[in-house]
């Protein structure tokens, strides 16, 4: 008899910190295909939204995390 282990995937909590960066690459990257502009418009305008998500999340998962410890 064959014995499976169905446990589930165990992800690390540092692949949960990951997630929130993987869904705003994923709404930009949506975004962005649907728009009809040159490619290097299209280039700069990417840049700007992961640069700005990016400084967003951080501050915000910053925040979460200090009012957790609380």
């Amino acid at each position: 008899m064959n014995q499976f282990n169905s446990t589930g995937i165990k992800i690390p909590k540092s692949g949960w910190r990951l997630l929130p960066f993987l869904v705003l690459g994923v709404l930009v990257f949506a975004f962005n295909s649907s728009l009809e502009l040159n490619y290097l418009v299209k280039g700069y305008i990417t840049l700007l939204e992961l640069q700005t998500g990016i400084v967003v999340l951080y501050f915000l998962l910053a925040k979460l995390g200090k009012s957790q410890k609380l």
